[in-house]
């Protein structure tokens, strides 16, 4: 696969994944169920690329992350950073792939 196109499914991974941990609130958001939204979505993304997207979205301020010790996968809870992402409040990065807000 390019790189080209990898990129694009890693960029709009992100904003799946971003969606997903705002519409969890609160409850936050175990690595399996990444896993499950990246495989129903059809992201052809591998268990250590979406442990990686998460780690990143982490990097940007977007999520907590924390290892669960019993199995070491990753738990995730969105940030206020994040619901400004979503809401449209703050600027998006280019390596997300957030679509152009819609006055209708």
């Amino acid at each position: 696969m390019n790189t080209e196109f990898q990129n694009h499914i890693k960029r709009d991974a992100r904003w799946t994944f971003c969606l997903a941990l705002y519409n969890w609130r609160d409850q936050g958001a175990t690595e399996s169920s990444f896993k499950a939204i990246a495989l129903s979505m059809r992201f052809n993304l591998s268990e250590s690329d979406v442990r990686e997207q998460i780690r990143y979205l982490e990097q940007l301020g977007y999520c907590t992350v924390e290892v669960i010790e019993i199995d070491k996968s990753l738990f995730a809870t969105r940030t206020s950073k994040l619901s400004d992402l979503v809401e449209f409040n703050a600027a998006c990065p280019d390596s997300i792939a957030r679509p152009e807000k819609k006055w209708w």
